[in-house]
Formats: C-alpha cells, sequence, structure tokens
C-alpha cells in the first residue's frame, strides 16, 4: 500500500484542494440559481427516485467520511433539501457513521502513516501534542463529537492512535454524531437562508433533536 507512499500523499493533497475549489464553485452556483432556497428546484435536479438517491446518498456520506474530498455540509443540505428532513437526516447520520467506524479502524490498522495522506505531519503532531497535555482525551473526544463543526476526521484518526477501545469509540459515535449533525444542518441552512426555515421545519428537528437526547440517556 505504502510503496510510493510520498507520490500517493501528494496526489491526494492536490485532488483534495482541486475537489474543495469545485465544490465551493458549486456551492455558490447552486445558491446563485436559486437551488439552495428552493426545495423543488434541487429535487428537480438531482431525480425523482427517492429510494436510490437516499442509498446513494448514505453511501457517498460514508465515503466521503473515508476519503476527506468533497465537504459534508454540501452532501448534508442536499439530502435534506432533496428528501424529507428525517431521511435527509438518517442518511448523513447512517453514512457518516459507518464511515466513521472504516476511518478508525484502517487508522488503527496502517497508523500514522494512513493519516498522514490527508493531514500534514505538522498539523497532525499538533494535535496530539494538544491531547497529550489533557488527562481525560475521552471526555475531550466527547465534547468535540457533539460539536457541529469540529475537525470530527481528525479527532477520529487520533482516538484510532490512542489506545481507546473500538467498543467505547463506536458507542460514543453511536451516541453523539447525530446530535451533532442535526445542529450542523440547522446551521448552514440559517447560514444560507434562515427564511427557508418554516416554523414546522424548526419543530422537526427540535423534536428529532430530542428524540436523539432521550435515545442517548437511555444508551448510557
Amino acid at each position: 500500500m505504502f510503496q510510493h507512499y510520498k507520490i500517493i500523499q501528494r496526489l491526494i493533497h492536490i485532488l483534495s484542494a482541486l475537489i474543495f475549489i469545485i465544490s465551493c464553485a458549486c456551492i455558490f452556483w447552486l445558491y446563485q440559481h436559486g437551488y439552495l432556497t428552493n426545495q423543488e428546484k434541487i429535487q428537480a435536479l438531482i431525480g425523482q427516485d427517492k429510494v436510490w438517491g437516499a442509498i446513494l446518498f448514505t453511501i457517498f456520506q460514508m465515503m466521503q467520511v473515508v476519503v476527506p474530498i468533497v465537504p459534508a455540509s454540501l452532501t448534508m443540505m442536499l439530502a435534506v433539501m432533496t428528501f424529507h428532513p428525517l431521511v435527509g437526516v438518517l442518511t448523513s447520520c447512517i453514512g457518516i457513521i459507518i464511515g466513521t467506524m472504516i476511518l478508525f479502524l484502517l487508522t488503527r490498522w496502517y497508523g500514522k502513516r494512513f493519516c498522514l495522506l490527508f493531514i500534514k505531519e505538522a498539523t497532525l503532531k499538533k494535535y496530539e501534542d494538544l491531547i497529550s497535555r489533557h488527562s481525560s482525551f475521552t471526555a475531550i473526544f466527547i465534547i468535540c463529537m457533539l460539536l457541529p463543526f469540529a475537525p470530527a476526521d481528525l479527532l477520529v484518526m487520533l482516538a484510532a492512535l490512542s489506545n481507546m477501545p473500538f467498543k467505547t469509540f463506536a458507542r460514543i459515535i453511536i451516541c453523539c454524531k447525530p446530535i451533532s449533525i442535526i445542529g450542523h444542518i440547522l446551521l448552514l441552512f440559517i447560514v444560507v437562508n434562515g427564511s427557508f426555515i418554516s416554523s414546522k421545519f424548526w419543530e422537526f428537528f427540535l423534536e428529532l433533536f430530542s428524540y436523539f437526547y432521550n435515545a442517548n440517556v437511555c444508551i448510557i
């Protein structure tokens, strides 16, 4: 896997930068043409096959965690606007949770060399030093997994490099990720166009947030 490590590393970094620029351009184009403020337009653009569409979005969310190229924010917004909000949230939750677990296992198997395919060595070392100065990485990890815009992929890699058991990691992700995803989506819609969020939309997300919170309390 690492026979041509430096070449692969450089290609991934260049590809990530290019895809990020293209993704930003796509977001701008969608916003300029009203797709991010008109649910009917985005549904017509992506297609009407809801079942296969939801499956593809779930797979895509899973893949973008393992290979962090396309910003998750874009796919989260499109999923919620294309489908029913519940389906959009579920596709993001299921895909991201599975992808996060795969990322953890890959990092644990291949170690720092896998991390450095996506992250600069200086950045990884900075976070490792920061974590080493605190006695409880698990508590920090839980808090960060609850935050909508925390560097989740990097923290997952750090968790895999630590001695955290996979069982503990999986439990934290299943409990915390849905909450951070819901908060992430709400903040995105407020930033893009607050008027798009109707009162029923708010009520639905608050109810969904409450459901996940109560479910987590029962699990813990």
